[in-house]
């Protein structure tokens, strides 16, 4: 026997069967001849066609399958790369835009700065004859209340400026604190009655709480003034005429004493909550007359931070009984443990 394309020779033996072994795909032609037992020879031989097919892994859609594959991998490995150079790109212009927002934010703040210290000069130098003309003229009642206007404006103005100083001092993270162990209640209380006055002249009834009359805390005197006065400025200027306003202490954790400044104005609006301790940021009250510079509670947030305290607040407004709450609550630990690094203890 011999298998055509497979045997160049001719194969000899006894028996009736004819072995292949690693024959390649293909289709072969078996030739077979027969000798009897005389030894004559079959003029032709018999011819058997056989095809070889192909090991599953080896057939057309197998390959098909496999340059499907190689074509995902290679696919996936392209949309690999071009996510990576996507998001770094895309990291890149977010990097940038934040170096120019900061670029903008010191532009605006070094701004604000060199105008606060143009403004504070002529000011002083404006309450200074103030002064000497109250004195010269304190007989005359009419003249006497114009420059009590004027001198009330200017140290509003004068107010205003310092704060804005200070505020440049915080964001810069150079504000220094001198912490004094002083009574928090009377504090309180005078920080409360600056504003008396305001809240009688818009009928707001103005309440002070306190279950003790000495509570011993450690502070700044100077900045927790800042922060009462920013609170308590803000809740009267947002309460309507006959409202309420409270400045409440609260002494039953062993661990901080909590200032609370509530009122029922016209409240917090829900989508304003997240961004109200923002510098800049001024909630849509639909009350332009109320519209402030936008840095009162940041600054106010910062400086509690520096005292190792924290500053949060609640919102509530019902559009069907018009009874709104806001409350801002000021949480500052006992004792003087907690402040390490840039303080000044006074005993």
């Amino acid at each position: 026997y011999r298998l055509e394309g497979y045997n160049k020779d001719w194969i000899y033996t006894n028996e009736q069967k004819a072995s292949f072994t690693n024959v390649p795909t293909g289709s072969y032609n078996l030739y077979i001849k027969a000798a009897n037992n005389d030894g004559v020879w079959t003029e032709s031989p018999l011819i058997i066609k056989i095809t070889i097919h192909p090991p599953p892994w080896k057939t057309w859609w197998a390959y098909s399958l496999y340059t499907l594959v190689l074509s995902l991998i290679i696919f996936a490995i392209i949309f690999f790369i071009s996510s990576r150079i996507a998001l770094k790109r895309k990291l890149r212009y977010e990097h940038l835009v934040n170096v120019k927002q900061q670029e903008l934010h010191l532009m605006k703040m070094d701004f604000f700065t060199h105008i606060s210290h143009e403004i504070r000069t002529p000011l002083t130098l404006i309450m200074g004859p103030v002064e000497m003309l109250s004195g010269l003229l304190s007989n005359n009642l009419k003249v006497q209340k114009l420059l009590l206007t004027i001198k009330g404006n200017a140290d509003r103005l004068l107010t205003l400026t310092n704060e804005l100083l200070d505020f440049r001092k915080a964001d810069a993270g150079h504000t220094h604190l001198t912490i004094n162990c002083l009574n928090i209640v009377a504090f309180a209380k005078a920080q409360f009655e600056k504003f008396i006055n305001e809240a009688d002249k818009k009928r707001i009834t103005f309440q002070f709480n306190s279950p003790k009359e000495n509570i011993l805390l450690y502070f700044d005197p100077h900045h927790m003034e800042i922060v009462l006065s920013n609170l308590l400025s803000n809740a009267l200027k947002f309460t309507s005429e006959g409202g309420i306003v409270s400045l409440d202490l609260l002494d039953y954790n062993p661990d901080f004493v909590e200032i609370k400044v509530c009122d029922n104005g016209i409240g917090i609006p829900p989508e304003a909550h997240k961004h109200i301790f923002n510098n800049y940021y001024q909630a849509d009250t639909g009350r332009v007359k109320h519209a402030g510079s936008g840095i009162g509670l940041a600054f106010s947030k910062a400086l509690i931070e520096l005292h190792k305290g924290k500053l949060s607040f609640y919102s509530s407004i019902n559009t069907e009984t018009r009874y709104n709450e806001t409350c801002f609550i000021i949480n500052l630990q006992r004792g003087k443990s907690h402040f390490e690094g840039n303080f000044t203890i006074i005993e």
